[in-house]
């Protein structure tokens, strides 16, 4: 059954978003470009970027922490959805693609991290 055209994002969501702010490597068919989270799910993230790819591209991100015991390696992605050029937050919703298990182990433990140390960032 087809989704109702009402329904927004944060309606299909499946897991919750958490306010947080990673550096992250972009990297997509050759091109390499260095963006920043601004909030990280199970299923996926956005990404503050002034350059948002379109729809359906696929995407590997490499987080980069600093000060986090956690090691993720590359993620791949889609982009779900991407804002307009010129919008107030530019930037693309990238949902996770074929996760490894290991990995999604690891991402678990990284959301937990965040869980105990930021508020569920509601849709805005």
């Amino acid at each position: 059954m087809p989704k109702k055209s009402s329904e927004t994002c944060e309606d299909r969501r499946r897991h919750p978003r958490y306010g947080f702010q990673v550096h992250v490597n972009c990297r997509n068919v050759g091109n390499v470009f260095p963006a920043v989270t601004t909030n990280v799910s199970k299923g996926g993230c956005f990404v503050q970027t002034d350059s948002p790819l379109p729809r359906g591209t696929l995407i590997w991100l490499e987080f980069s922490f600093t000060d986090i015991p956690v090691k993720l390696g590359s993620i791949r992605g889609k982009v779900a959805w991407s804002t307009e050029r010129g919008d107030p937050s530019p930037g693309m919703g990238i949902e996770y693609e074929d996760i490894p298990d290991v990995v999604q182990d690891l991402m678990d433990e990284f959301i937990e991290y965040i869980k105990e140390t930021c508020q569920e960032n509601p849709p805005s």
